[in-house]
């Protein structure tokens, strides 16, 4: 995670119901939206205190081999987001990384439609739940049709 920029994961259950935002900022602080369960609360906490344990690969070009040992991510490494969405998502809940900086293009480009255009409403309507890969193929979509 870079120590300059914050982190906003959006959670739904397993039904794709939405519990809410956690929003890890540059600090280390960490914010909840809504009700969150407390199991979630806590594992959060301690992932940025504590770190998160994975499993590493190692390789020796000598021998040929591979070595597996654990080690510790901390909130302060650049791989920290995905062992920490994996988690997430083994407890039993849908994490998605939102990418604001697709958002604020589609927003900007979404600007020329009509306000009671019905996809601009649809798009406006689930862009917030929506995963990079939707924001991206509906971002391409918008460039067509302004070139």
């Amino acid at each position: 995670m870079s120590q300059e920029q914050s982190i906003s994961i959006i959670i739904h259950n397993l039904e794709q119901q939405r519990i809410g935002t956690l929003d890890i900022m540059p600090d280390q602080s960490v914010g909840f939206s809504e009700n969150f369960p407390q199991d979630l609360q806590d594992f959060t906490q301690q992932a940025i205190d504590q770190g998160i344990e994975i499993l590493a690969e190692v390789y020796d070009k000598t021998t040929d081999t591979r070595a597996h040992y654990k080690k510790v991510v901390t909130s302060a490494d650049s791989e920290f987001i995905t062992p920490f969405l994996e988690q997430i998502e083994r407890m039993g809940y849908h994490a998605t990384l939102r990418h604001p900086e697709a958002e604020a293009e589609i927003m900007k480009y979404l600007e020329t439609f009509p306000d009671d255009d019905p996809e601009k409403i649809a798009i406006l309507k689930n862009l917030s739940d929506m995963s990079y890969l939707e924001q991206t193929a509906i971002l391409e979509e918008l460039k067509k049709l302004n070139t």
